[in-house]
Formats: structure tokens, sequence, C-alpha cells
């Protein structure tokens, strides 16, 4: 994988994956314990939103993705990416929860 696919991943699933691992690092150290489901998915909200948005940064710096044009293709193109990374975020942390599930269901 070269710089290039690797970035664009990360605009998209590599955020909600990194975002997650990030998380449960954090609550495995026991640290946030008190932390509700809620808080925790927002919290991985803003860690993939983040990911994703300085991925996208470094595409257009880096020349592999068009700069926009303007102040609102700018804002249109970092709400996509944000808003997609959000969503594979939470499709990932179900994914992980029904995975996780299953194991414990298992004798």
């Amino acid at each position: 994988m070269d710089l290039q696919k690797f970035l664009v991943w990360l605009t998209t699933a590599g955020a909600g994956v990194l975002s997650y691992w990030i998380v449960n690092q954090i609550t495995a150290k026991g640290k946030p314990s008190t932390w509700s489901a809620w808080t925790v998915r927002v919290v991985a909200y803003a860690i993939s939103g983040s990911i994703a948005i300085l991925a996208y940064l470094a595409l257009v710096a880096m020349q592999y993705q068009a700069q926009p044009v303007d102040a609102r293709s700018w804002i249109e193109a970092l709400f996509v990416v944000a808003a997609t990374s959000f969503g594979l975020s939470t499709m990932i942390h179900g994914a992980d929860r029904l995975s996780r599930n299953e194991r414990q269901r298992q004798p």
C-alpha cells in the first residue's frame, strides 16, 4: 500500500477503525470507566472525524486530491469526509459489538 492509498483509507474506514482502537485502548486502561456508551460513541466520532479530516488535508497538501476552489467547497468536502467517517465508525463499532456478544454466548 502506498501513501496515497493509505490516506484514502484513513479518510473512510481507517478513521473508524483507528478511532475505536484508540477508545478501546483508553478504556482498557480503566481511566474513563464511568463513561456511558453514548460518551464513548461521541468520543469515537470526534476522533474519527479528526483523523479523516487530517488525512483529507494531507491528500490535498500532497496534491493527490484536487484542492476545493472556495470556502463553500472546502466546507462541503470536509463535511462529506467527516460524515463518511462517522457512518463507517458506527458500522465498525456495531460489528465489533456483535462479535463480542457472540463470543460471550459461546460456552
